[in-house]
């Protein structure tokens, strides 16, 4: 836009677009509306551009995370405070020789962060030997995770360990920077966070929710994905080899040269495969009957597709080897849309004319 015009300029330049083109009292009623292409990023739209990972997913995603996080802060906290009894002579011989409370705070929130850099220098590493096998996994195509190391992310990468380490390392250090040189070699455990249950015990029991908590997440994560994969979607998807056209003119030819081998039981093309996020979708109504209209997502296949997809007819017939050059194109509709249409077989549906 123009320096000086904002959202509601551009909105009512759209409102006058759409009161031209689609006046009131028209069945076709439809409305613009200005969204900046931030805020659209990653919603469920009709005729996506492009393949992308849904907002919900990357929540999902981020929320397990943040609980791998919080598991490894408080079993660094459990484990700091245990080894408190191996190191309490060394603060209470601090403490006599005139160490402050700031003093032993800093030193163990120094040796959390330190501990926390150290972890994200060998996390580095690691990713730098995995992330030639994740870019070629298959799943990166819908995740678009890419490896660009810039300054400003290895600077988010510190600031962020640095948090990590701040966080793993306060309880610790506040513990035991309270501690008087005269109760240093006392039980740890006496020190009571409420009156039954010991400081550790809670940490115990939080961290073993948190677990808890990520082992069922991981569990229901990977039996939704194992029910995706096996779902029957209604078509054959076993045996079929998708191969990606850049030149669709050359179809005719590469489906000849793959037809002669004996190997292969049919060829068949269509615009994008179904049930892999990608769609077109339209606004459908019969030709007798304009306001008797539903929204139909299609997809533009050849006559070989039924055979490939090893898909059945119930009325009819099936699309025409050679398509149409006429305005009119011949369309199969499937058993919902015959009862979204309310007719009352797939018999009825078969001959009709339908307008988008």
């Amino acid at each position: 836009m123009q320096k000086g015009k904002t959202k509601s300029d551009l909105q009512n330049i759209l409102d006058k677009i759409s009161d031209k083109q689609y006046p009131k009292g028209n069945s076709n009623q439809f409305a613009f509306k200005a969204r900046a292409i931030t805020d659209i990023s990653g919603e469920l739209l009709g005729n996506p551009t492009n393949i992308f990972v849904p907002k919900i997913v990357l929540l999902v995603l981020s929320i397990l995370c943040l609980i791998v996080m919080l598991s490894a802060c408080l079993n660094y906290t459990n484990l700091s405070i245990a080894r408190l009894l191996t190191r309490a002579k060394e603060v209470g011989v601090r403490k006599v020789a005139g160490a402050t409370r700031k003093q032993i705070f800093a030193q163990f929130i120094t040796e959390a962060i330190v501990v926390s850099l150290v972890s994200l220098a060998f996390s580095l590493a690691i990713l730098l030997f995995m992330q030639q096998l994740f870019s070629a996994l298959w799943l990166n195509q819908y995740l678009n995770i890419t490896f660009n190391y810039t300054p400003k992310l290895f600077f988010i990468f510190i600031g962020f360990s640095i948090l990590v380490g701040s966080i793993a390392g306060l309880l610790p250090s506040i513990y035991i920077s309270l501690f008087k040189p005269v109760d240093i070699f006392k039980n740890l455990n006496s020190i009571k966070l409420f009156k039954r249950l010991t400081l550790r015990k809670v940490l115990l029991v939080i961290q073993f929710c948190v677990s808890l908590i990520f082992i069922i997440s991981t569990s229901l994560i990977y039996l939704q994905g194992k029910h995706i994969l096996n779902f029957d979607y209604g078509f054959n998807k076993d045996n079929v080899v998708n191969i990606k056209l850049f030149k669709t003119e050359n179809y005719h030819r590469f489906a000849q040269a793959a037809s002669s081998n004996k190997n292969i039981i049919a060829v068949s093309a269509c615009a994008f495969l179904p049930s892999t996020g990608t769609q077109n979708g339209s606004v459908v109504h019969k030709s007798e009957n304009n306001k008797d209209s539903l929204w139909a997502d299609y997809i533009d296949i050849d006559a070989g597709c039924l055979n490939v997809w090893g898909l059945q007819l119930i009325a009819g017939k099936n699309l025409p080897a050679i398509p149409s050059e006429k305005e009119d194109h011949y369309i199969l509709i499937n058993e919902k849309m015959v009862h979204d249409f309310k007719y009352a077989s797939a018999q009825q549906a078969v001959a009709n004319l339908l307008s988008r």
